[in-house]
């Protein structure tokens, strides 16, 4: 995670407002889509006579539970995502679970070469420019529905964990356990903590992207302090920071 910190003398204390998530939403019916895959294969998901069919090519399926990532191609914190994923996907693969990688920016060739660079074997389509990826291009989120096609379980962002083992894939799995047995899952989500509105800014202490050198944000005596790379110490009225995950 880095800082973009814009600090001149004049400004004000800004207040951050969270940005809008782009989600899925656990109960509700995933709504269909049919992409190209990375082999020029169509991938369709639709809901017929209640079921969810899935649709390879030529191949039909009724899985009896999809797990659904939209990703960004370029994204770190994406990619380490679809690692585990991968994982998922050999674990699960004949349990009647399936895996789909829906990128939503990028063009086919990128979402071709992430998938190669990363040795993902699961569908990833390309859903550039889509209303469905649009609805996405916030952020990555993923979903897991039943064979019916309500989505019991979604999230944003990713975890790895302090250990293996001990991420977001842990409650994936233990969900899909429970899904699997037809017993209620543990977890319908998993929170992440953000800034809000009126919550005081916590300390930043980071390198300089330019310069590799250390500045930081902080309350110093109850007065927002801004120390840049060159040691200097300013007491803005307005700090405009951006947090990203990349």
């Amino acid at each position: 995670m880095w800082l973009t910190a814009i600090v001149t003398l004049g400004w004000a204390l800004s207040t951050l407002a969270p940005a809008a998530r782009a989600e899925f939403t656990s109960g509700q019916m995933l709504a269909d889509f049919s992409f190209k895959a990375a082999d020029g294969t169509t991938v369709s998901v639709q809901r017929q006579q209640d079921r969810l069919l899935l649709n390879q090519g030529q191949t039909k399926t009724q899985p009896k539970a999809l797990v659904v990532h939209v990703f960004q191609p370029d994204c770190p914190q994406c990619q380490a995502e679809m690692k585990a994923l991968e994982a998922l996907a050999k674990d699960y693969g004949g349990k009647g679970v399936t895996v789909l990688g829906v990128a939503h920016r990028g063009d086919a060739e990128a979402v071709k070469s992430v998938g190669q660079q990363l040795g993902i074997t699961y569908p990833l389509l390309t859903g550039t420019g889509s209303e469905f990826a649009k609805k996405f291009a916030a952020g990555d989120a993923l979903a897991i529905t039943d064979g019916t096609g309500v989505v019991r379980f979604q999230q944003v962002g990713y975890s790895a964990g302090d250990k293996a083992g001990a991420g977001d894939e842990k409650v994936w799995r233990r969900d899909l356990d429970d899904l699997l047995a037809g017993k209620p899952m543990a977890q319908d989500t998993i929170e992440r903590e953000r800034l809000k509105v009126g919550d005081r800014i916590f300390a930043v202490r980071l390198d300089s992207l330019m310069t590799g050198k250390p500045m930081s944000l902080a309350l110093e005596d109850g007065r927002l302090a801004f120390r840049d790379d060159a040691g200097r110490v300013l007491h803005p009225k307005v700090v405009v920071g951006m947090f990203s995950r990349y």
